[in-house]
């Protein structure tokens, strides 16, 4: 089976160089063989359930959505 986009890999040094941590936020998508439905990780169960119900044994495909770039978050003790 091929994949209409398979996953794209970035070398590092393509990266900017940055002097502060930079933190990577990567959703992770399961894509149902039965149905080609995408979903979320969270909802995935809910969905296998389903499936299970209906006397079906569903397979997935983890896929992730492109990297998004999220701001630090301010840290200290309270």
């Amino acid at each position: 089976m091929e994949h209409k986009n398979p996953p794209t890999i970035i070398p590092s040094s393509q990266f900017p160089t940055s002097e502060q941590p930079v933190v990577m936020v990567v959703d992770v998508m399961l894509r149902c063989k039965l149905d080609n439905q995408v979903m979320p990780a969270s909802m995935a169960l809910e969905h296998q359930q389903m499936h299970i119900k209906k006397g079906e044994d569903p397979c997935f495909v983890i896929e992730t959505a492109p990297g998004k770039q999220k701001e630090e978050e301010p840290r200290g003790v309270i």
